[in-house]
């Protein structure tokens, strides 16, 4: 009478599944009887514990999904990191062997044609190029040896690193030549400047004998033209 309103699952000879509103029943026969052994189990109960192990389930999911994204972004980054900084080594190996002066730290003639491509002269650059030599330099070597001119030579490119400014360039144009980039500068300013060096160039202790360059300027307003045609030789 109890079941008499439920819905009856077979499940084999000796055992039936029921259920009910409120109700799933578990029922099994009784071996070598008439009688049968019934388990009833609350419907909100299963049901909640079923959401309980759903939602469970569900935020593990999450947690496992956010920390696989979590890894594969730290992943990629690392790899992205690792090309970036292979491209800025192998940027500056370039820079090292074929755009640096090993002795004096300056940039190589090199620069007037590749200066672009490594942003180290802007394409609109205007201003004043400046082309200095050393006050009988062969003298210097003759007399006191090329160690000695050597040291000359490092000695400029020291104080005319000391007294320019950050986007200026100091480029050995050949054997004790340089040419000077001095951006954004007019003629007066930049005459001002070259003096200042000069001052403190002939002014230095290190050296036994006079030490002197000449130079003369040229302002700068094409950059195609002047500094890639003219000073480096087309």
């Amino acid at each position: 009478a109890l079941l008499s309103n439920t819905e009856f699952i077979e499940v084999d000879d000796n055992h039936l599944i029921a259920e009910d509103d409120q109700f799933i029943y578990h029922i099994e026969k009784i071996s070598n009887t008439d009688s049968y052994l019934y388990i009833p189990a609350d419907k909100s109960a299963i049901f909640k514990s079923v959401n309980l192990v759903t939602k469970t389930n569900l935020t593990n999911f999450i947690l496992i999904g956010m920390f696989f994204l979590l890894v594969s972004t730290i992943i990629t980054t690392k790899l992205a990191q690792g090309k970036i900084d292979e491209l800025e080594v192998g940027r500056d190996k370039y820079r090292s062997q074929y755009l640096i002066d090993p002795l004096t730290g300056a940039f190589t003639r090199r620069v007037l044609s590749e200066g672009r491509e490594e942003k180290l002269i802007s394409e609109d650059f205007e201003g004043i190029a400046v082309m200095m030599d050393l006050t009988d330099f062969k003298r210097i070597n003759d007399s006191h040896g090329h160690k000695e001119g050597d040291k000359v030579l490092v000695k400029l490119v020291e104080i005319m690193s000391e007294s320019l400014r950050e986007d200026d360039l100091i480029i050995r144009y050949g054997g004790d030549e340089f040419l000077v980039l001095l951006h954004a500068c007019e003629m007066e300013e930049a005459k001002s400047i070259i003096d200042r060096i000069r001052k403190n160039f002939k002014n230095s202790s290190e050296f036994r004998y006079d030490v002197d360059f000449d130079y003369g300027m040229e302002i700068i307003n094409s950059y195609e033209k002047q500094l890639i045609y003219d000073w480096n030789g087309g």
